[in-house]
C-alpha cells in the first residue's frame, strides 16, 4: 500500500510538472496569494500548512520575540504545540496523511551579525559561502551523506535547490527539489520562503514549507525566527502518540538542532568558513 501511495504521488507530481511553466518569475513581494499562484504556475507541490505558514509570518511582522527567549540561558525557544495542533486538525480533516508530519517553530537571539545567519541558511541549501551558486556537503545528525546544489534560477534571490540526504539508517532517503526565495536586506531584515517542489529521485518527502526570518538587533546580534512543517517520514510503526512525541514534535531534539545551527553560525563568524562532510576521492571514484 505504501509503495502504491508513493507511485500515485510521483505520478501526480509528474503530471503537474508536465503542464508547468518553470520560467514563470516568482513574485517580487511574497504574499500568500502571490506565492500560491506562483507555486501552481511552476507545477510545485503545495503544503497543506501553507496558510498556517503565512498566518505565522504575518503575525511575526508585528510581534516581538516570545518572552521565553530572553529567559533562556542559550536565548533559544522552541515551540511544537502549535505545529502539533495544526497537524491533528489537518489529519482529522483528511488533508494530510496521519503520522508523517514533523513540525516546530523556533526563536532565538544569536550573537552574530545578520549576514552570518543568512549565509549559513543558504549554505544549508547548497550555496557555498561567498559564492552565487554551487554545492555543499553539510554535516547532519541523522543522515551520514548530505549533498545540496543551488542555482539562481529566476534571477537574484530566487533559487532552485536539489537536495540529497542518504544514510539515515531506518530513516528513509530524501532526494528532493526545492524553490528557495530570499527577500529583504541587511537594514530591514531577510526572509526566506522554502517549498518542496518535486522528488529528485527516490524520496519519502510529500511536502515541506518553511519560513525563516532574520533581522539585526540594535546591539548587532540577530533576531532569528523559523517555521517548519514537513510531511513524508512515517512514524506510525511506533504508534501515533509515541511517534508524535519522540519524532514528529520533540522539543529536545529540535532544540539541539537549533543549537547546532547556532554553533555553525559562530564558526562562520569566527573562521569565515563552514566545515563540510565532503566525500573523499576514493568514494567519488567509486560513485562514478
Amino acid at each position: 500500500m505504501k509503495r502504491l501511495s508513493l507511485m500515485l504521488f510521483a505520478f501526480a507530481v509528474t503530471s503537474a510538472t508536465a503542464h508547468a511553466d518553470m520560467n514563470t518569475p516568482p513574485p517580487v513581494q511574497v504574499t500568500r496569494a502571490a506565492y500560491n499562484s506562483w507555486l501552481r504556475a511552476i507545477g510545485s507541490n503545495q503544503s497543506a500548512f501553507t496558510d498556517h505558514a503565512f498566518d505565522w509570518y504575518e503575525a511575526q511582522l508585528k510581534a516581538g520575540l516570545p518572552s521565553q527567549v530572553s529567559a533562556d540561558p542559550d536565548k533559544i525557544y522552541v515551540n511544537v504545540d502549535k505545529a502539533l495542533a495544526q497537524t491533528i486538525d489537518l489529519e482529522q480533516s483528511g488533508d494530510i496523511e496521519e503520522g508523517n508530519t514533523i513540525g516546530f517553530d523556533d526563536y532565538a537571539i544569536i550573537d552574530v551579525p545578520v549576514g552570518v545567519p543568512l549565509e549559513t541558511k543558504l549554505f544549508n541549501w547548497g550555496k557555498p559561502v561567498g559564492k552565487a551558486e554551487g554545492d555543499t556537503y553539510p554535516y547532519d545528525t541523522v543522515f551520514s551523506n548530505m549533498h545540496f546544489t543551488i542555482k539562481a534560477r529566476w534571477g537574484a534571490g530566487n533559487y532552485w535547490s536539489e537536495t540529497h540526504q542518504t544514510g539515515g539508517g531506518i530513516v528513509n532517503d530524501l532526494n528532493d527539489n526545492y524553490s528557495v526565495l530570499l527577500r529583504g536586506d541587511a537594514a530591514h531584515g531577510y526572509v526566506m520562503f522554502i517549498c518542496f517542489h518535486s522528488p529528485a529521485g527516490d524520496s519519502a518527502t510529500q511536502s515541506h514549507i518553511s519560513v525563516i526570518m532574520m533581522k539585526a538587533t540594535s546591539d548587532g546580534k540577530t533576531d532569528y525566527r523559523q517555521f517548519v512543517r514537513q510531511n513524508g517520514q512515517s512514524y506510525k510503526i511506533f504508534g501515533i502518540d509515541f511517534g508524535r512525541k519522540n519524532f514528529g514534535f520533540n522539543v529536545s531534539r529540535d532544540r539541539q538542532g537549533v543549537k547546532a545551527l547556532v554553533q555553525t553560525m559562530v564558526e562562520l563568524k569566527t573562521t569565515g568558513k563552514i566545515k563540510e562532510n565532503r566525500p573523499n576521492r576514493e568514494e567519488l571514484d567509486w560513485a562514478r
